[in-house]
């Protein structure tokens, strides 16, 4: 498949609402991910046409479960926002109360994942739900598939 055909591709699917999964193959080292970060940011500079006002990018490598991927989900789920407004947020260092509670989810995640606080383990499906249902109308990319663990399985497939 040609590059344009691959830019095609990816530009539709950031274009298109609801769920759907676009798998971008190929040998390691070719560009994929670099590709797909271009396609977002070009994307991300026209926000009122996108349907999915949220992204989050979650590498495979190093997790162990579903949880920890709906956990890496939650925790890297940001706004899609202009090249121009994220500068011009970083310059004057507004933090918006969506992004003070993004940022403590991601401390949250970081706890779970480093400390046992019995509270949190405890939680278990109540918390995965809650984190699942949090990220609703987000456009996901899931990375370093050839790098997942053997204990994560893919739609029921084997390990």
């Amino acid at each position: 498949m040609s590059v344009a055909l691959v830019k095609k591709a990816m530009n539709q699917f950031i274009m298109q609402p609801g769920a759907e999964v676009l798998c971008i193959a190929g040998r390691w080292g070719t560009g994929k991910t670099y590709a797909w970060n271009v396609a977002l940011e070009e994307a991300s500079k026209q926000p009122a046409k996108l349907p999915l006002k949220s992204y989050a990018y979650v590498s495979l490598y190093g997790v162990k479960n579903s949880a920890d991927i709906i956990q890496a989900v939650y925790a890297n789920t940001h706004p899609i926002i202009a090249p121009e407004d994220r500068r011009k947020d970083s310059l004057l260092g507004a933090l918006s109360a969506d992004d003070l509670k993004k940022k403590a989810a991601q401390f949250g995640a970081f706890a779970a994942e480093h400390a046992k606080i019995p509270f949190v383990d405890g939680l278990g499906g109540v918390a995965r739900a809650m984190l699942a249902n949090a990220v609703g109308d987000t456009l996901v990319c899931i990375d370093d598939f050839e790098r997942k663990a053997d204990s994560v399985s893919v739609g029921g497939l084997p390990p």
